[in-house]
C-alpha cells in the first residue's frame, strides 16, 4: 500500500485525462492507439515526478510530512529507487514509439521533474515550473492530435497550478527553513505570497468565460465551470486575501483541486 501512496494514482489519473483533455478541447471526441498511449506515458511520468520528488524530500518530509510512505517505513529507499528507474526507462521508450516530438516532450519534461525535486521544488522558480510541467500534459494531448487549442487548458493549469503550489509551500515553511531552502512565500512572505495566489485565481476566473465567447466551447462548458468552479475559486480568492491560518490551507489546497476536476470535465464536455 505504502508504494501505490508514493505513486500517487488519483494524481496520475487526472494527466491521464489532462492529455485527452488537450487532444479534445473545442474538437470531437475521438480515440485512437497514439493519444491513449500518450496518456499512459503521463501517468507513468507523473508517476515517476511523484516518487523522485519523495526520494528527495526524505529529510524535509520528516518535518512536514512524516506519514509520507519513505518517511515511515512503509516504502523502502531502494525499491522505489529500482521502480523510479523502470517507470522513468519505460516512459522513455513508450514515448520514442510515438515520434520524435513526443520523444523530446517526456524527456524534457523528465528531466525538468528531475531538476525541480533534486534544486528548484524549494526556490523561487519552483512554483512556476511546476505549473508548466503540469500544464505540459494538455500540450501533449494537442501535439498527438494536432489541436492547438490545448494552449487553453494549459494556460488554465499554469494559472490554477501556481497558488496550489504557493499554498503547499506555505504549509511546509517550517520543514523548508529547517533544510534552508527559500521557498516563495519565505522569500516574498506568506501574506504577499498568498495574495499573488489570489491574482493568478482572479485572472483565472476572468479568462474562464473566454473559450466560450470565442465559440471554442458551448454552454455546457460554461455553465458547469462558472456553477461548478467559480464558487470554489472565490471562496479560496477571499481567504487567500484575508490571511488564512495554517488550518485553512490544507482546506484550500483540496478546493482548488476540486476547481481542477470541474474544470477538466467542462472541457470534455465544451
Amino acid at each position: 500500500m505504502g508504494y501505490i501512496r508514493l505513486v500517487r494514482p488519483v494524481n496520475c489519473a487526472i494527466t491521464f485525462v489532462s492529455v485527452l483533455v488537450g487532444a479534445w478541447v473545442g474538437q470531437s471526441i475521438s480515440w485512437n492507439w497514439a493519444l491513449v498511449s500518450a496518456a499512459g506515458v503521463a501517468f507513468f511520468v507523473c508517476a515517476f515526478g511523484n516518487i523522485v520528488n519523495d526520494l528527495m524530500d526524505i529529510g524535509i518530509d520528516r518535518i512536514n510530512n512524516p506519514n509520507r510512505p519513505l518517511v515511515s517505513g512503509r516504502a523502502r529507499k531502494n525499491i522505489a529507487l529500482i521502480i523510479v528507474n523502470v517507470i522513468g526507462v519505460a516512459a522513455l521508450i513508450a514515448a520514442f514509439f510515438l515520434g520524435w516530438k513526443v520523444f523530446i516532450m517526456v524527456g524534457a519534461t523528465i528531466a525538468g521533474l528531475i531538476l525541480y525535486a533534486m534544486f528548484l521544488k524549494k526556490t523561487v522558480i519552483g512554483n512556476f515550473l511546476v505549473a508548466v510541467l503540469a500544464g505540459l500534459s494538455f500540450a501533449l494531448g494537442g501535439l498527438i492530435s494536432a489541436n492547438w487549442y490545448c494552449v487553453i487548458p494549459f494556460i488554465f493549469a499554469l494559472l490554477i497550478h501556481v497558488p496550489r503550489e504557493i499554498i503547499k509551500d506555505a504549509l511546509d515553511i517550517e520543514g523548508d527553513r529547517t533544510a534552508g531552502a527559500t521557498s516563495l512565500p519565505m522569500a516574498m512572505g506568506q501574506e504577499k505570497a498568498l495574495m499573488l495566489g489570489a491574482l493568478c485565481l482572479i485572472l483565472l476566473c476572468i479568462a474562464v468565460p473566454v473559450p466560450f465567447f470565442l465559440k471554442i466551447l458551448n454552454i455546457a462548458y460554461l455553465i458547469l465551470v462558472v456553477v461548478g468552479s467559480y464558487p470554489v475559486l472565490i471562496v479560496v480568492i477571499v481567504r487567500l486575501i484575508k490571511a488564512p491560518e495554517h488550518k485553512e490551507l490544507v482546506f484550500m489546497s483540496a478546493l482548488l483541486k476540486v476547481a481542477m476536476g470541474v474544470g477538466l470535465l467542462g472541457f470534455m464536455l465544451g
